[in-house]
């Protein structure tokens, strides 16, 4: 086996009842090495239906109390096994009802949103009353009237919503998350993206000729492609 370990396993963090991944990339090796998971010093039983070793990750379907300890990945070929540093899994039991109670006492207050002339929206929010149960945030948002999409948040009280079809209304909120419960919602934001020229040429055109004059008719994009209000069509006719 050659050089260390590509990625060896970090510690990881979760709640009962959570999934848990620790994840390994092996060092190379002629032939490539195959990886098993030792835990407190024992092979761990593939007997285990929680558990997947997949491509050196390992992954545990549903945590217990008793998978909490101290994980190391071992590389084996015909020429030897190399074992990684050790990673520690800590489970911690979770109160769902003092979570909850927590997260209801968060208030976020998102404040209006910036629409840039590239038909993006920054968003940002100030947090009251935070709570020792609190994960993160969700932004949330959709064409006023349609159905909420979440949307990536990398940062901590803001974001940037780029994905936004022009020259249309949206509505967005904010909500604050642990794991699978979830606190109050901030109050609902309306917006609108600037308009842009349709993203699709007019469909079925069609010329028809007399010998004297021309006739072009057609259909309009279609209407996810208009990125606002169509007000006139220009028509181009070369010699």
């Amino acid at each position: 086996l050659r050089d260390d370990f590509r990625q060896p396993p970090g510690d990881v963090v979760v709640a009962v009842g959570e999934p848990a991944v620790l994840e390994c990339i092996p060092p190379r090796g002629h032939p490539e090495p195959s990886v098993s998971w030792k835990k407190n010093g024992a092979w761990l039983s593939d007997k285990d239906e929680r558990l997947t070793i997949r491509g050196g990750k390992l992954m545990l379907a549903s945590t217990r109390k008793s998978d909490a300890g101290i994980y190391v990945c071992v590389a084996t070929n015909v020429v030897g096994e190399r074992y990684s540093q050790p990673a520690e899994l800590v489970v911690f039991g979770l109160d769902p009802k003092q979570a909850q109670q927590e997260l209801a006492q968060v208030a976020v207050h998102l404040q209006e949103p910036v629409v840039l002339p590239t038909g993006a929206v920054r968003l940002s929010w100030t947090v009251e009353r935070q709570a020792p149960f609190l994960q993160g945030y969700r932004v949330l948002y959709r064409l006023r009237g349609g159905r909420w999409e979440e949307a990536q948040v990398p940062g901590e009280r803001e974001a940037l919503l780029t994905d936004l079809r022009r020259g249309q209304d949206y509505e967005v909120k904010v909500q604050p998350y642990f794991h699978h419960l979830q606190g109050p919602d901030s109050a609902v934001r309306a917006l609108r993206t600037p308009e842009a020229a349709p993203s699709a040429p007019p469909r079925a055109v069609s010329v028809a000729s007399n010998g004297t004059s021309i006739r072009i008719s057609w259909q309009p994009p279609p209407p996810a492609e208009h990125n606002g209000v169509i007000r006139t069509y220009q028509v181009r006719v070369g010699g």
